[in-house]
């Protein structure tokens, strides 16, 4: 049997009177990709951050590694994240941004990391530009190796590819392959239907907050 890394059991979660998310659950196996798609406003950005745990959901259950994500939060120092927004500090370089996450993991020897991933990701040349004077895909880029930077064992990505060059798309999209087939697992969200050909095993297509379908991607696309 597959082992379970991230069940999402019946989240909702209300804007006011919007709702944007309705009742939705599953399952996210070991070793395995899955897609989250849909259509703007579909509620993909909100089930990231609630499973991501920077919102809250109105009612619902979700656990990660088995254990309930709401209650036991040190599960996430083992979580990769990328938003849609940069969250980088603009007058900060990206290395010291990079750096000032390094050490809140406790990351050793962070200096050697950053410069390696930042090669990686073709960003290491802007490593000592202010983050507020970088374009969105070297922000992105950037958000690649914040995200990988504690060795994580799932990364939780929205609408990850935005911004970026097709050179840069292609290293990316092997790099979650790579990350994908050393038994670790991704979310990413889009409204993309080619790139979760590209990349999903398993396909969540979302519309008004709702799951309409839940499928093996050879099963999606049929």
């Amino acid at each position: 049997m597959e082992e379970k890394i991230i069940e999402v059991r019946s989240i909702s979660k209300s804007f006011g009177r919007v709702n944007a998310l309705s009742d939705v659950s599953f399952v996210l196996e070991r070793g395995k990709i899955l897609c989250l798609l849909g259509e703007n406003g579909s509620g993909k950005s909100t089930l990231i951050k609630i499973i991501a745990g920077v919102i809250k959901p109105l009612r619902g259950e979700i656990f990660i590694f088995g254990k309930d994500a709401f209650k036991q939060r040190e599960i996430y120092s083992k979580i990769g994240f990328l938003f849609h927004e940069p969250l980088f500090y603009g007058e900060l370089t990206l290395y010291e941004n990079l750096y000032i996450t390094s050490r809140l993991f406790g990351i050793k020897n962070s200096f050697k990391k950053i410069e390696d991933l930042s090669k990686e990701f073709l960003i290491n040349h802007r490593l000592n530009e202010k983050t507020k004077n970088l374009s969105r895909g070297e922000l992105q880029k950037g958000g690649f190796v914040r995200a990988f930077l504690n060795d994580p064992e799932i990364l939780i990505l929205d609408e990850p590819l935005t911004g970026i060059d097709e050179k840069g798309k292609d290293i990316i999209i092997k790099k979650l392959l790579d990350f994908r087939n050393q038994s670790n697992s991704v979310i990413f969200s889009t409204h993309q239907k080619k790139l979760a050909e590209k990349l999903a095993d398993k396909i969540l297509l979302l519309s008004k907050g709702k799951r309409i379908s839940f499928k093996d991607k050879k099963d999606f696309l049929s």
